[in-house]
């Protein structure tokens, strides 16, 4: 199956993508299919494992699969006898690509022979006890952890023995080498010696694996995927996919995308480290003066490309020029820009980024966004007020980031005390999350929750609280707030209806439950499931450059601007079903055809939600509130982070809300923000739910006002 696998993914690229690999390359893969199967396998095998590791041979478990694996080892690491490229063949190989010499595509693996550390190396790869067997045998010492009983091995250069001549009496000191008794020793005991595949072929097959994935597998390696579908594991949606033969018009074109992806990635690395380290930062401002000029470069080549704009139907593959990814360090750059006090130079940067609407375009809300801001500390408010509305007018400032933009306007105006008959008025601005309070007894238990269970559900239709289960229950603890229970960074517990140990959404699910509310700590979860169950067909379009291979659970696209201008049209008129229609037949109709078979697809999570549950909450909704959630979500690509963490429904009244919990000292970042915003301007009730400690524990005091029996 792998072997078989394999050779698919090789054979879809080379079909109509050879020109982006050089005559050294092609040969290399094209001699992967003369060698035997076991040598075929083994190397499979090896790729699905970590790039660069040493394997040794008599560890490697695929005896039952082909037999002698040392046999294979050896043909892996044979020299390849490639046919003589012809000079033109060669001269162009050679063009394309100077990093690659033709000696280092010679074979597919390399053994121990060849390993850079020699005999340290090796012994890394024994295990303590074999460590030990071999230090006894050298009559070395062997106490010690692995560092200390390599380091006795490999102290000493020669052993003195005792030698006597035959035809003497004499006795002699004769020396024999230590390494060659250790390295005897060592293949004795290793059996076979180790293997690793070559570096530069490893690079080769991941490059494959690029252009057949259209970028890195998201699935772990790169058969994963494929196995999973083919052991039916995973069963992905059903879809019409088609690969884009000119999507990389020429090898160059690959290699330049191909390096600002990694450095997009090395951004997105710098950028979580900058947090506790300054010199991340600094690094990435390093990396921002590298790629800016490229970007600008990959700018201009689209620009007189495309001199009049770019037609919708063109649009989509841009995804896959390098400038796209480089806007990415770009904007992800600013970042740092901002953690270093560069403010002038981040807002040269945001200014950049708003004169193009090739790459990002979905982004424009938050380049407008921080431009403002900067603008209004270190420059004029004045000035900062024009760009707002600028902004505003701006259609592709998407609605979440319009919420934040208007409150801006409102703030701006005030503070530059505009006379209110001038000043703007957006009814979103001032809508408000309703403000509910629960008191309760903060406790120093430890939760435990069974493995891949749903986060503290409450289903209750008749305001009673279920008793909790055994393995959410700890042993109650009276209040100590001086514990590590409330340390910084540690979620808070606190005490349930029934005196079980839980966390704060546990909670306020057991408040609403007497109100009676059902409700899923879901933080937006279940909402994202109904907008793929509402919006499959449309997700599933045959899009260029959406689907490219049938090992994908969304299009490729879904999260950046391409996925909604390329599907405007059936958007809008998807919305306008189901705001006609309420969506319960389309929810059901899909459900029914992919709940039985577990439909591996974004957001579906058939096992925690049932379809009479999301019936419920979509009727709660109604077609009119479900149809603005599914724009929200379509602009935003599906991320629902910073929704509120409670879904609660009351199906006998047709009541529904969302609700952020928040626990003393919490508050809303601005995300959340947003989020309550779009909720509140769809008309959905919004509760901002606030836990308030209590001094002691109630039962305490009823216990309390219970008199003593007489004597």
């Amino acid at each position: 199956m792998y072997v078989e696998l394999f050779q698919e993914m090789m054979c879809v690229v080379l079909e109509n993508e050879r020109h982006l690999f050089t005559a050294r390359e092609l040969a290399c893969l094209t001699k992967f299919f003369e060698i035997p199967y076991n040598a075929q396998y083994l190397f499979v095998r090896l790729l699905q494992r970590k790039k660069g590791q040493w394997y040794r041979i008599d560890k490697l478990e695929y005896a039952s699969d082909i037999g002698d694996v040392a046999s294979a080892a050896r043909t892996l690491s044979t020299p390849l006898s490639t046919p003589s490229m012809s000079t033109q063949a060669a001269s162009l190989s050679d063009t394309l690509d100077q990093t690659v010499p033709e000696k280092e595509l010679d074979r597919f693996a390399i053994m121990d022979r060849d390993m850079e550390g020699g005999i340290r190396s090796r012994l890394d790869l024994l295990t303590v006890n074999e460590l030990k067997s071999l230090a006894k045998r050298l009559g070395k010492k062997r106490v010690g952890n692995r560092s200390d009983i390599i380091a006795n091995l490999l102290a000493k250069p020669t052993n003195a023995v005792l030698c006597s001549a035959s035809a003497s009496r004499t006795l002699s000191i004769c020396t024999k080498p230590t390494y060659e008794r250790l390295e005897s020793e060592l293949n004795a005991m290793m059996h076979g010696g180790c293997i690793c595949l070559h570096p530069v072929v490893f690079e080769l097959m991941e490059r494959l694996a690029f252009v057949y994935y259209r970028g890195k597998p998201v699935l772990g390696t790169m058969l994963t995927s494929a196995v999973l579908a083919r052991t039916n594991k995973f069963v992905f949606p059903s879809y019409i996919y088609a690969r884009q033969s000119q999507l990389f018009p020429t090898r160059s074109d690959l290699l330049l995308y191909e390096q600002a992806i990694q450095w997009a990635e090395y951004a997105d690395m710098l950028v979580d480290q900058m947090r506790t380290q300054v010199d991340a930062a600094k690094t990435c401002v390093t990396l921002l003066d590298t790629c800016e000029p490229a970007w600008m470069t990959a700018l201009r080549q689209i620009q007189n490309k495309y001199p009049n704009g770019i037609q919708r139907e063109h649009y989509p593959l841009l995804r896959f020029h390098q400038g796209w990814a480089l806007t990415r360090v770009l904007f992800k750059a600013c970042e740092c820009l901002a953690r270093l006090g560069h403010y002038q130079r981040e807002m040269d940067i945001c200014k950049r980024l708003l004169t193009q609407r090739f790459f990002w375009r979905d982004r424009r809300g938050a380049w407008h966004e921080r431009l403002i801001l900067l603008t209004g500390r270190h420059k004029s408010k004045a000035e900062a007020l024009a760009l707002c509305h600028k902004a505003l007018l701006d259609p592709d400032t998407h609605l979440l980031y319009m919420f934040r933009l208007q409150r801006r306007v409102v703030r701006l105006e005030s503070q530059l005390k505009i006379p209110l008959k001038n000043r703007h008025l957006f009814a979103r601005s001032h809508c408000e999350p309703n403000v509910v309070c629960f008191e309760g007894l903060r406790v120093n238990g430890h939760i435990v929750r069974p493995k891949g269970a749903l986060r503290q559900t409450v289903l209750c239709k008749n305001g009673t609280i279920p008793a909790p289960l055994p393995a959410r229950v700890s042993t109650f603890a009276s209040p100590d707030y001086k514990t590590d229970a409330c340390k910084v960074g540690q979620r808070t517990r606190w005490q349930g209806a029934n005196g079980a140990n839980c966390t704060v959404e546990q909670f306020c699910l057991e408040q609403y439950a007497m109100q009676g509310f059902r409700g899923y700590h879901s933080e937006g979860g279940i909402i994202k499931f109904l907008f793929v169950l509402l919006m499959w067909d449309v997700l599933f379009l045959p899009i260029p450059g959406a689907f490219e291979t049938p090992y994908q659970r969304a299009p490729m696209d879904l999260g950046t601007d391409v996925f909604v201008i390329a599907r405007q049209n059936a958007i809008e008129k998807q919305l306008q079903c189901i705001r006609d229609t309420g969506g319960l037949d389309i929810i059901q109709r899909v459900d029914s055809r992919e709940r039985p078979q577990k439909t591996y697809a974004m957001g579906c999570r058939w096992d925690e939600f049932s379809l009479p549950t999301l019936l419920e909450i979509a009727e709660c909704l109604g077609g009119a509130r479900l149809s603005t959630l599914c724009h929200v979500l379509c602009n935003n690509g599906a991320n629902t982070s910073g929704f509120p963490d409670l879904t609660l429904w009351r199906y006998e009244d047709k009541q529904i809300r969302m609700a952020e919990v928040k626990s003393p000292k919490d508050r809303l970042n601005e995300s959340q923000r947003v989020w309550i915003d779009a909720l509140l301007s769809a008309g959905i009730c919004v509760d901002l739910a606030k836990v308030q400690i209590i001094e002691h524990d109630p039962r305490d005091k009823e216990a309390a006002c219970v008199p003593d029996k007489p004597e």
